[in-house]
């Protein structure tokens, strides 16, 4: 089997898209799957549109010959590549990791919207904005089978995206193995690490002002913002850290709360996540558009019985998705097309 690999993101760049790439690529290779991958290089740099004609001409010196494409994003090499792949009659399997257009809407009006609601009603979209949204139905139409890592995503995009119901399949995320195998004891030095990328759809600015409140009745609290660093530098980070905290407006499958999970972290992380059925009451859950919940949720956090209550919880999380398993479910995917 021969299988392409399109994605916005590789290493040596930082990021979920690159991780998971090199990640799958190497599972399938593993497997006896031939791979090509193809990720933007030089055409980052360019202008939309242009960017995407050139990443095109380049999908189509890889496409030819392939069993199949896993497109790992829908907009920024999804277009492209899937027409590439249209044109050649390949199979095309779209990963749905995120979403373009409603992270476009917020960025750009500053406006504490959640993913859950942003669909629900009429919004007052930029030119730019429109055709984000009418090309990625387009590209979803020429899907041959649209994954999504969660039902949660699946359920808020099929309506206003037309999605069949017979396109939807679901492949979950990375879960990797624990690197610690008992509950963290009480820490003498809180540390609350919050790490990502510094987008206002990441809620940073409230989590600082309800932390300010907290540190008022615990000034001892303390913390920690990491941003655009590897995968290993993050690790180190949260091996020493105490907690973890994930205030979005919304998230759907986030690397960083299932990287916590592997650290045995206790959490606090928003309550708009596509993961709330897999983790259940593993993790605290926020409102995260309320500043007096995100304080109170760490201060509960910060005490000594929210904390060994939070670690126990983490501790006791089992659950393990590595990416050979997620290699053999596209595996099959493809099989059956």
């Amino acid at each position: 089997m021969k299988i392409v690999i399109a994605t916005p993101l590789y290493p040596p760049e930082v990021g979920g898209p690159a991780y998971y790439a090199f990640n799958l690529e190497q599972a399938l290779v593993a497997q006896g799957v031939k791979v090509r991958v193809i990720s933007y290089r030089f055409e980052r740099k360019l202008p939309p549109g242009l960017r995407h004609i050139l990443f095109f001409l380049r999908s189509l010196t890889v496409v030819p010959g392939s069993d199949g494409i896993i497109v790992l994003d829908t907009f920024s090499v999804g277009l492209p590549a899937g027409l590439a792949a249209l044109i050649f009659r390949t199979p095309i399997i779209v990963r749905v990791g995120g979403d373009f257009l409603w992270e476009q809407y917020v960025a750009r009006r500053q406006e504490a919207t959640t993913l859950s609601s942003f669909y629900l009603a009429p919004r007052f979209f930029t030119i730019k904005e429109k055709i984000i949204f009418k090309l990625t139905k387009i590209f979803l139409h020429w899907a041959t089978v649209i994954v999504f890592s969660t039902k949660w995503q699946a359920d808020i995009w099929q309506q206003p995206y037309n999605i069949s119901p017979a396109k939807i399949k679901y492949i979950e995320n990375f879960y990797g193995h624990k690197k610690n195998t008992s509950p963290r004891p009480y820490p003498q030095d809180f540390i609350l690490v919050w790490a990502g990328r510094d987008i206002f759809l990441k809620n940073l600015t409230l989590l600082q002002e309800a932390f300010a409140l907290a540190q008022v009745e615990q000034p001892a609290l303390k913390l920690q913002i990491v941003t655009n660093v590897r995968q290993a530098e993050l690790f180190q980070v949260l091996d020493k850290a105490s907690a973890l905290i994930l205030p979005s407006l919304s998230d759907i499958s986030p690397n960083i709360v299932l990287e916590g999970l592997m650290f045995n972290l206790p959490m606090i992380v928003t309550k708009e996540m596509g993961l709330k059925d897999r983790l259940q009451d593993t993790v605290l859950y926020i409102d995260s558009l309320d500043i007096s919940d995100i304080k109170e949720k760490i201060l509960l956090l910060a005490s000594r019985a929210g904390y060994e209550q939070g670690a126990k919880a983490a501790a006791n999380f089992s659950f393990t998705h590595s990416y050979e398993a997620i290699a053999e479910e596209f595996i099959n995917l493809f099989s059956k097309l």
